[in-house]
């Protein structure tokens, strides 16, 4: 299962992230360097650390149990008809996809 992230910054402000952009963050903290990111860019001056987002994955776990249960139910009383897909976690989505010069 992929995980959620939140860049914690000392200016209180947090940053979410997806597992995919957590090199980006490391990386660009060691050479001190402006990360940007889909939710934000992150100054490494108030990098403070990287945790997971447990509003997130806590909202996923509770999608991908639905889904589950309901296919297990259809499985059981109605022959597999009607099943729902198993959710994958959503990337967030680009805040700057739409500036040509940040992109």
């Amino acid at each position: 299962m992929k995980k959620a992230f939140i860049v914690e910054l000392s200016n209180k402000r947090n940053i979410k992230i997806d597992a995919d952009e957590v090199d980006a963050v490391i990386a660009g903290v060691a050479r001190g360097a402006v990360v940007k990111l889909r939710q934000g860019v992150v100054n490494p001056s108030f990098f403070v650390d990287i945790v997971i987002d447990e509003d997130r994955m806590k909202a996923f776990r509770q999608e991908l149990a639905a889904a589950e249960n309901h296919n297990d139910f259809q499985r059981k009383y109605h022959n597999g008809a009607d099943l729902k897909p198993i959710p994958e976690m959503r990337p967030l989505a680009d805040i700057f996809a739409d500036i040509k010069r940040l992109n």
